[in-house]
């Protein structure tokens, strides 16, 4: 049960009670994700095409620029004694690699993403309302959205380069880099809030882009005023879990097989897996969230617990 938030409460009796509300949420997704497995094939062809992607491109940069340099081992790299030729290769390596967190990670992967998951919405929505839900259809769905994705994606990454070099702490003075700072933290906060209801809404209604957002600001607006600390609980949940699985199966692992980096492969492996279970959950409760704004079902999910948990 969802316990709301007394406003006379401390700081501390305040976080306590929403990690404790998110944890419930977290439990209710997860135990609706155990009636309907399959819905966690979504999130896992996602991190498999940006996998592959990942791998292709380095394979690429590898065997044309790298090969030559990085056969030599780091010790040569750091030597201070490489080639002109080598110098160059390597210069090549890090304009790639960084064209690759940007290009790859960051846009293209916010493409994959939102598709992906506006699939996943769709599925789960259809499940919250009690109707016949279907994998395939699902997914023409996602992939019907791939414009509005894919400007997404570019607005997206827009807004990271600039809070980036607003938060850019070089050639600043302390006070202006404070503020700076917290103006990049302001930037991101409120974008994160106006598109709160994105993914569902690309997912239900047939909006561009823009109308998206907007709808989904309203939705936060009406229905849950300027708070969306379940987010942040379910965030902070979320990466408690997938840190100390990491941690644990790395070391067990790497224990019982007698070699770290068998152990750092597994704990990879089951981090990603538990990484998907914890996505699959956040997609499950923010639809289920869009429901209870949109007047539908929520499934398993109380209106009143859906309420609380958003509240401040």
């Amino acid at each position: 049960m969802i316990n709301p938030v007394p406003p006379q409460a401390s700081f501390f009796e305040k976080s306590k009670t929403k990690i404790t509300n998110a944890t419930y949420m977290m439990v209710t997704s997860l135990k609706l994700l155990a009636a309907n497995p399959v819905a966690i094939v979504f999130p896992i062809i996602s991190a498999t095409i940006i996998s592959l992607l990942t791998y292709i491109w380095m394979n690429k940069m590898y065997s044309k620029y790298g090969v030559h340099i990085f056969d030599k081992g780091l010790k040569h790299i750091f030597s201070g004694q490489l080639s002109p030729n080598e110098k160059e290769a390597l210069a090549y390596v890090a304009i790639l690699s960084l064209l690759f967190l940007v290009f790859v990670v960051g846009f293209i992967g916010k493409i994959v993403r939102t598709v992906v998951y506006t699939g996943l919405s769709h599925y789960i929505g259809k499940i919250l309302e009690n109707e016949k839900s279907s994998l395939i259809q699902s997914f023409l769905t996602g992939f019907s959205r791939i414009f509005a994705a894919t400007f997404w994606a570019i607005i997206s990454t827009i807004i990271k380069i600039v809070v980036s070099n607003l938060q850019n702490k070089k050639n600043k003075g302390i006070i202006t880099a404070l503020l700076a700072n917290i103006l990049g933290d302001f930037i991101k906060v409120g974008w994160h809030m106006l598109t709160f209801f994105l993914v569902p809404v690309l997912a239900f209604e047939s909006l561009g882009l823009f109308d998206s957002i907007k709808k989904s600001a309203q939705l936060m607006q009406k229905t849950f005023g300027e708070s969306a600390v379940a987010m942040v609980g379910f965030s902070t949940i979320s990466g408690i879990i997938k840190s100390t699985t990491f941690i644990c199966i790395s070391i067990i692992f790497g224990l019982l097989a007698l070699n770290a980096y068998v152990g750092i492969a597994i704990g990879i492996i089951v981090t990603i897996f538990v990484s998907a279970v914890v996505k699959t959950t956040k997609v499950i409760f923010k639809t289920a969230s869009y429901n209870l704004a949109t007047g539908k079902r929520t499934g398993p999910f109380k209106v009143n617990d859906l309420k609380n948990s958003f509240s401040k």
